[in-house]
C-alpha cells in the first residue's frame, strides 16, 4: 500500500486520488484520523471508542473527586464543572500526545501535580477516562516498529518538521518498520506572469511589480452572493476541467448558485444542531422545568416529527396559541375531541382503544411532573426521558431520506445523553448543567447538503488540503473570517522546561504559525496558470475583511496591486484580466398598482355573520378589507406569533377569572375580603399555570 498523508487530508483533498492517477487500488490519501484507523487495524488495536462528551463527564467526576481549596482549578470547577472538565481534558490529551505518563513526582510544578493526581484515583472508586485520540496514538506508537503493516511508502504533503510531536515520533517508527517516508519536494516557481512573480518574491523575498496579465486575480465584490453569481455564470460557460475550488467548511453559497446555473452539485454539507427533528430532545428537556415555557411547548408541537401524532399536535398548538399552558379547559376538551376522532377512525376492537392510547400518549410526553431549575430534575427522570426519545426515534420508519437521517441522529444523541446522565454522581441535574450536556451530545449537529453529482468541480475546505498541482485554483471566501487562528498553549515556561527535562515535548505556537503560513502559500505554488482570490465585503450578511495572506501580497506588489484587483462591475464591463461574461438585458417589471375596490364574483362569500364582536365590527367599519381577509378568507397570523400577544392574553385571562369565580352562581355578598382575596389568588394561580403560563416566565412577572 502507498499513502499520501497530510494533517488536513481527512476531509476533501485534491487530487482526490493519490499520485495523479485516474484509478487506484491499494493506495490511499488520508489525514490523521484515516492513518490512525489504518494502523490500528493493521496492528490489531481497533475498537469502539467512547464519544468526547462521555469522556468529558468521566473526567469531570475525577476532578470533583480530588477537588479541594488547594487545587488550581477549584474556584472554576465550582462555577462551571463541565466547561472546566472539557478544557482540562484537552490539556491532558496534549500532554499524553507529548509523551507524559503522569507518574507521581513530588517535584512537579503545582498545576502538573494536580493533573497527575487526577490520573491516580483508584479504579474501584471511579471509572478510568475512556481512550481518546491521544491514547490511541500512544498505543500505536508503542506497538511499532512492526513488519506486518504492508505499507510500502508514505508521501508527506507537508514537511515532517512542521507536524511536530507526536507525528515525528510516529513517522520515525514507521520508517523503522521498513516504510519509505517521502518528504515533499521543495517549492519552486511553477507559473509565469504575475503568479510566477509572486512565487519568486515569496521564495527570494523583496518586492515586485504586477502587470495584470490575469494569472493572479483578486476579485472584490459587495457581497458573497454577488460573487457567487458572477463565478457561476463564468464557470458554466468554461470547459476547463483541471480547476479546483477552495471553499470554507459549511459554506454552500457558491454551491447553490452553481447548481442553479446547471453545474453538477458539489455535495457540500453544512452541519447544524438546529435541524427540526433534532429539536425534539432539547425541547422535551426544556419542558421538564417549572414554570412551563409555552414558547418551547409551541415549538415542540409545530415540529414536523414528534412522538405526538401530527394532526393532534396541530390541534394542541392552536390551544397553546390562545391559552398558553397545559391542563386548561380548552386543552382538556381538545384531547377529548382528538381521542374521540382517533377511536372512530376504525371500527375494529383494536382501533377502538386508540382514543385511550392517545390520551396516555399525550400524558406520557407532555403532562409530566415539572421541577425547579435548581436543584433540578432527578437523574432517573432525565435518563428515562432520554431513553424514551431514543426508543421512539429508533422505531420510526420514514421514507424521506433527509428526515430519516435526522431521526437516526436523534436516537443516537438521546442514547448518548442517557448514558452520560446515568453515570452522574449528582442525584439531581440543574437546568444549566443539563443544557450544556445536551449541547455537547448534539455537537455540530446533523449534516445537510446536496448529493454530489458526477463531473462536479473538485473542491477542498482548506488551502493546505492541496496535495497536487492544478492549472487553476479559485479561493472562495478569501477573508479573515475563514482564516485559522493560532492558540497560545496554556503552559508556563517553568512547566514546559520541566516537561522537556522528562522528554515530554509539546508543540509551540511557532510551529503552528509556520504550518499556517505554509498552508497560506500552498495554493500559490500548486497553481500553474491562474490563481483567483474572492474577497467579498459582506459574507453571510456580516462585514468581512481580506484574508491575512492578502497583506503579504499587498506588501510584495505595493502600488501595482491594483493591476491584479478587479471589481464586480469592472468584470461585467469587460475587464481583460478575466474572460468576458455573457449578459442579457432584463426589462424591469413593476409592482401592480393598488386597487381601491375588490370585485368578488360569488356573492355568497360575503353573507353576514350571525355574531359580531366589538373588534370585528371595528374592522368592518374602518377596515373592510381586513374584515374580509380575517373573517371570510380566514387569513390569520401564525400560531407561534400569537403566543406573544400578551395584551390580548391579559384581557382573556381577566375574563376567564371572572367566569370561573362568578358563573357558578355563588352569592358573594357575605364573603369576607380575606376569603375573596384567597379565592382570587388560588384561582388565578391555577389559571396562569394552565392557560397563561407566559406570565410565569422570568421577565413577565
Amino acid at each position: 500500500m502507498q499513502i499520501v498523508f497530510g494533517l488536513s487530508l481527512d476531509g476533501p483533498a485534491y487530487p482526490t486520488l493519490p499520485y495523479d492517477k485516474e484509478a487506484v487500488i491499494g493506495e490511499l490519501c488520508c489525514g490523521p484520523q484515516g492513518l490512525l484507523r489504518l494502523l490500528e487495524i493493521r496492528l490489531g488495536l481497533s475498537g469502539i471508542w467512547a464519544p468526547t462528551p462521555y469522556r468529558v463527564e468521566i473526567y469531570r467526576q475525577r476532578l470533583l473527586a480530588i477537588d479541594n481549596e488547594g487545587r488550581f482549578f477549584h474556584k472554576s470547577l465550582q462555577a462551571d464543572s463541565l466547561a472546566v472538565a472539557e478544557t482540562l481534558l484537552r490539556w491532558r490529551d496534549s500532554l499524553i500526545l507529548g509523551g507524559w505518563d503522569f507518574q507521581a513526582n513530588d517535584k512537579y510544578p503545582g498545576r502538573l501535580n494536580d493533573l497527575a493526581a487526577v490520573e491516580h484515583i483508584a479504579a474501584d472508586q471511579l471509572p478510568p477516562v475512556p481512550w481518546g485520540f491521544a491514547e490511541r496514538m500512544r498505543a500505536v506508537i508503542g506497538a511499532l516498529p512492526s513488519a506486518h503493516l504492508d505499507i510500502v511508502r508514505i508521501k508527506l504533503v507537508e514537511k515532517s518538521s512542521l507536524m511536530g510531536p507526536p507525528w515525528n515520533v510516529l513517522l520515525d517508527k514507521l520508517g523503522q518498520s521498513g516504510i519509505l517516508i517521502e518528504e515533499p519536494k521543495e517549492i519552486a516557481i511553477t507559473a509565469g506572469g504575475d503568479l510566477g512573480v509572486l512565487q519568486k518574491s515569496i521564495l527570494q523575498g523583496g518586492t515586485s511589480e504586477a502587470t495584470g496579465d490575469g494569472s493572479l486575480v483578486i476579485l472584490h465584490t459587495d457581497t458573497d452572493t454577488q460573487a457567487a453569481d458572477l463565478l457561476a455564470a463564468w464557470l458554466a460557460s468554461e470547459l476547463e476541467s483541471d480547476r479546483v475550488l477552495i471553499i470554507p467548511p459549511g459554506d454552500r453559497t457558491l454551491a447553490r448558485v452553481l447548481s442553479l446555473y446547471g453545474s453538477p452539485t458539489l455535495g457540500i454539507n453544512s452541519y447544524s444542531a438546529q435541524r427540526p427533528i433534532l429539536q425534539v430532545l432539547p425541547l422535551l428537556i426544556e419542558l421538564l422545568w417549572e414554570p412551563l415555557d409555552p414558547f418551547r411547548l409551541m415549538e415542540f408541537l409545530t415540529l414536523p416529527e414528534t412522538p405526538i401524532p401530527g394532526w393532534v399536535a396541530r390541534r394542541l398548538a392552536g390551544v397553546v396559541a390562545t391559552t398558553p399552558g397545559i391542563g386548561g379547559e380548552s386543552w382538556r376538551e381538545t384531547i377529548v375531541e382528538c381521542a374521540a376522532g382517533a377511536a372512530s377512525s376504525n371500527e375494529s376492537k383494536e382501533q377502538s382503544e386508540r382514543g385511550y392510547l392517545l390520551k396516555e400518549l399525550i400524558s406520557t410526553w407532555l403532562e409530566t411532573p415539572r421541577f425547579p431549575k435548581a436543584p433540578g430534575a432527578p437523574r432517573e427522570i432525565v435518563a428515562n426521558l432520554a431513553k424514551r426519545i431514543a426508543m421512539w426515534a429508533s422505531t420510526r420508519t420514514i421514507e424521506d431520506e433527509e428526515k430519516a437521517s435526522q431521526v437516526m441522529a436523534l436516537s443516537a444523541q438521546s442514547s448518548h445523553l442517557s448514558q452520560i446522565v446515568e453515570t452522574l454522581p449528582e442525584t439531581h441535574i440543574t437546568q444549566p448543567h443539563l443544557q450544556k450536556l445536551v449541547r455537547m451530545v448534539q455537537g455540530e449537529g446533523q449534516a445537510l447538503g446536496e448529493t454530489e453529482e458526477a463531473g462536479h468541480y473538485p473542491w477542498i475546505e482548506s488551502p493546505d488540503a492541496l496535495a497536487g498541482m492544478a492549472k487553476e485554483v479559485i479561493w472562495w471566501g478569501f477573508t479573515s473570517n475563514n482564516a485559522p487562528s493560532v492558540q497560545r498553549p496554556p503552559w508556563t515556561v517553568q512547566e514546559k522546561d520541566f516537561l522537556a527535562s522528562m522528554g515530554v515535548h509539546l508543540p509551540g505556537p511557532e510551529r503552528d504559525v509556520a504550518r499556517m503560513v505554509d498552508g497560506f502559500i500552498r495554493p500559490v505554488f500548486s497553481t500553474q496558470e491562474r490563481l483567483m482570490l474572492i474577497v467579498p465585503s459582506l459574507e453571510g450578511g456580516k462585514e468581512a475583511n481580506p484574508h491575512p495572506f492578502y497583506d503579504q501580497i499587498k506588501a510584495i506588489f505595493r502600488d501595482s496591486l491594483k493591476n491584479v484587483e478587479i471589481t464586480a462591475s469592472s468584470w461585467l464591463s469587460g475587464n481583460h484580466k478575466l474572460p468576458a461574461l455573457v449578459t442579457t438585458g432584463v426589462m424591469p417589471r413593476f409592482l401592480p398598482s393598488q386597487r381601491r375596490f375588490w370585485q368578488i364574483k360569488d356573492g355568497n362569500a360575503l353573507v353576514p355573520r350571525e355574531v359580531e364582536s366589538y373588534s370585528s365590527l371595528n374592522d368592518f367599519f374602518y377596515g373592510p378589507y381586513k374584515w374580509v381577509l380575517r373573517y371570510k378568507a380566514q387569513v390569520k397570523q401564525g400560531a407561534i406569533q400569537s403566543v406573544s400577544d400578551t395584551k390580548k392574553l391579559m384581557g382573556d385571562l381577566s375574563h376567564r377569572l371572572f367566569e370561573v369565580i362568578f358563573l357558578p352562581g355563588e352569592d358573594f355578598k357575605t364573603t369576607s375580603r380575606e376569603k375573596m382575596d384567597r379565592l382570587v389568588d388560588e384561582t388565578m394561580t391555577r389559571i396562569l399555570t394552565e392557560e397563561g403560563a407566559v406570565f410565569l416566565l422570568p421577565g413577565y412577572e
